[in-house]
């Protein structure tokens, strides 16, 4: 994925909500060789799960490719 891409899913999805901050333990975007990676960490698979409707979306807007779980 690109920075601009990454943008436009901050300006889709909006700001972390104080439940994001409850849910999520970590958050990092970094440049590689490839391109934008993002890493989360959640506090559970349930965590994760209920972010997704939020977060899916707004990355299929920006046409990330699809994620990789690692």
């Amino acid at each position: 994925m690109t920075a601009a891409q990454y943008d436009a899913v901050r300006r889709t999805a909006g700001p972390r909500s104080e439940h994001t901050a409850e849910i999520l333990l970590g958050h990092v975007a970094l440049v590689t060789d490839e391109g934008l990676r993002v890493v989360d960490v959640h506090t559970s698979r349930h965590a994760l799960e209920a972010y997704l409707p939020v977060i899916v979306p707004a990355t299929k807007a920006a046409g990330f490719p699809a994620p990789r779980p690692g």
